[in-house]
């Protein structure tokens, strides 16, 4: 079993986090196992009790939880963007490795689920600050797809080419979007 991102309910009596039951024991070994959302609730008296996430995306991997206000939970996933099975797994723009799909809003009472955020490049680390607002990390590469369609200029006379304007090449990688 492996846990992370655990993050604290705003009243503090319950805390969210990813966790995988088990894993693979050796490179041939064909089997799935997927991270899913898990609750601990009865802090800070007890009896604690752990409990899967009711109405998450059950085929795919859901980390980096967090509660909103509201009671709604925000978390990355790689659920395709319209849950298209064909489209699963999303791969990264840059690397083609499999990566989340971006943000999801989930009502853990209703079950209403929405996507919130598309980010093909990956979204990580959401968390809301003391004025409610969602920040996270959208990592993006500033630059053109290479498996895209190459739309830089030709030459087409001597006196008249101009090369294509290049991203500014600063250590910045990512960037921090407040919503």
């Amino acid at each position: 079993m492996a846990v992370r991102g655990p993050a604290l309910h705003w009243r503090r009596r319950k805390v969210i986090f990813s966790r995988v039951v088990r894993a693979s024991t050796n490179a041939a070994d064909p089997s799935t196992y997927l991270w899913q959302m898990y609750e601990v609730s009865g802090l800070p008296t007890r009896p604690y009790a752990i409990s899967k996430v009711a109405f998450q995306p059950t085929n795919y991997n859901n980390v980096a939880p967090c509660y909103l206000p509201d009671g709604r939970i925000v978390f990355a996933s790689d659920r395709p963007r319209d849950g298209s099975p064909h489209l699963y797994p999303q791969l990264d723009e840059y690397n083609e490795y499999p990566t989340v799909t971006g943000l999801w809003n989930l009502d853990p009472v209703t079950g209403d689920l929405h996507l919130m955020n598309h980010t093909p490049s990956g979204v990580f680390s959401p968390r809301v600050d003391s004025f409610c607002r969602l920040i996270f990390i959208r990592w993006d590469h500033l630059g053109p797809d290479r498996d895209g369609p190459d739309h830089r200029l030709r030459r087409a006379a001597p006196d008249t080419f101009h090369p294509p304007r290049t991203p500014d090449p600063s250590p910045h990688t990512f960037r921090h979007l407040v919503h």
